[in-house]
């Protein structure tokens, strides 16, 4: 698609940069896991109550949705790089969407911080030597990946 110069005036046409500094943390859990268990705690939350993702540097991440006495939790490993803990909260819908978009066997969530935007990319089985700053090694980014917007957390 190409855009004249008036259409330049009336889109947007500009690219915001994730995060020119790098993501505060990284946690790379694998794909199924993390979709069944927010399809399960989220049953317990209302519309509009978010599922909190508690990341710790033992790791694991604990998930978890809902309030006062309807309160689903699960546990599930998670290796978490770049900081000790880290807590973030989304839309239990928004957040199943964007673990259902991949097919890749394990994911990394770009973490900038807590209470802050991740991105979601995927991590495919594919060998390789890990030489570039931002991969592992052994693991092929997917080109596919997913800004996931955080929620303000109310407990």
């Amino acid at each position: 698609m190409t855009l004249s110069a008036s259409d330049r005036y009336r889109y947007d046409v500009r690219r915001p940069e994730w995060n020119p500094e790098g993501p505060a943390a990284s946690a790379t859990p694998s794909c199924g896991a993390p979709t069944e268990a927010v399809r399960r705690v989220s049953v317990v939350a209302e519309a509009s109550s978010p599922v909190r993702m508690d990341f710790s540097g033992d790791g694991t991440v604990l998930l978890r949705a809902g309030y006062g006495d309807d309160v689903a939790t699960q546990r599930l490993p998670a290796v978490l790089s770049g900081a000790r803990e880290v807590s973030v909260a989304f839309n239990p819908a928004y957040l199943l969407n964007a673990l259902n978009s991949f097919e890749a066997p394990r994911l990394r969530l770009d973490l900038l911080g807590t209470g802050q935007r991740a991105l979601l990319s995927g991590l495919g089985g594919e060998e390789r030597d890990g030489d570039a700053e931002d991969e592992e090694p052994g693991a092929v980014p997917e080109r596919h990946r997913h800004l996931l917007m955080s929620v303000k957390q109310l407990v």
